[in-house]
């Protein structure tokens, strides 16, 4: 199994960012809002640019509806390190989530397995 570089990675995901964006209807302007950025920074992220941060990461799925788990596979799929572990919720029990104490996370990171596995 072939390992992927970072930046093959980086401009793969770009691509999984902006057609997120377009298929949620959104503009970039729209994006940049919901981000709390510049438009241009949204379309640096696209572009592949610059990197975005995993709390990024959630707002744009929160944002598009994306899966992350698939976004996930779609990337490493010839990557042999271990996989992340994101996954796709409602940004509301993200926020909730953040706001959390760490035994809370826990158990709700708990809850969210379970219902992947089914």
């Amino acid at each position: 199994m072939t390992r992927r570089s970072d930046a093959t990675v980086d401009r793969a995901l770009a691509g999984h960012l902006r057609a997120a964006r377009q298929a949620a209807g959104l503009t970039m302007i729209a994006m940049a809002d919901h981000l709390g950025v510049s438009y241009q920074q949204v379309q640096k992220y696209e572009a592949g640019t610059d990197r975005a941060s995993a709390g990024t990461l959630l707002k744009w799925a929160a944002a598009t509806g994306m899966d992350l788990p698939r976004l996930q596979a779609d990337l490493m799929a010839d990557d042999p390190r271990p996989p992340l572990t994101l996954t796709r919720a409602p940004s509301g029990f993200i926020q909730l989530a953040l706001r959390a104490t760490p035994e809370a996370r826990r158990i709700a990171l708990q809850v969210l397995k379970l219902g992947a596995r089914t």
